[in-house]
């Protein structure tokens, strides 16, 4: 088991020290958010209650399909561990027009189209301390030995690497 765990945080170190270009396609956000809550639907609690909200549109985004899919299943699994096995784990995509009043008060993005995905739990929350750190390689709430800390700086990284950004939200015990 030991071997196993090593053999899996040497694989994350690995693909977040990548610096290799990306396989980027046109493609909807959609597919793979499906393809990504039925896999989390057969590896998470029968507790968790997974929602989708795909709005089908005619943006596409340019993105490697398994970075996508890799920050889908990074980020619920992170909702899945926050709610312990009980509660919902929504996900969404939709349209978003970024205006200037919203590109000011977000300097990774500019004005422009954008498609959003949303990940949203009802987990346990975190409080503001928490919330700067979230992203920091190696970072984690977890118990030593419960989990890496690269998930969410994976996503960071991921997101940058397609001209996109992640934001998060939290409050303690609301998600």
């Amino acid at each position: 088991k030991s071997a196993a765990q090593g053999k899996h945080l040497v694989e994350q170190i690995l693909a977040f020290s990548r610096r290799q270009p990306q396989r980027k396609c046109a493609l909807s956000l959609s597919d793979p958010v499906r393809d990504a809550k039925n896999l989390l639907r057969a590896s998470l609690p029968p507790g968790i209650d997974i929602r989708a909200t795909v709005v089908e549109t005619p943006s596409r985004v340019l993105a490697d399909p398994t970075s996508v899919h890799q920050v889908v299943m990074n980020l619920g699994t992170n909702g899945a561990h926050a709610m312990m096995g009980q509660g919902t784990l929504e996900l969404s995509v939709e349209s978003f027009y970024a205006r200037d009043s919203f590109v000011r008060t977000h300097p990774a993005l500019h004005e422009g189209e954008y498609t959003v995905l949303t990940v949203r739990d009802t987990g346990c929350g975190m409080d503001a301390a928490l919330l700067e750190r979230v992203f920091e390689p190696f970072f984690t709430t977890k118990a030593p030995g419960a989990g890496t800390g690269l998930g969410l700086a994976m996503v960071d990284s991921i997101m940058r690497a397609h001209d996109g950004a992640i934001y998060m939200e939290s409050e303690v015990g609301r998600g």
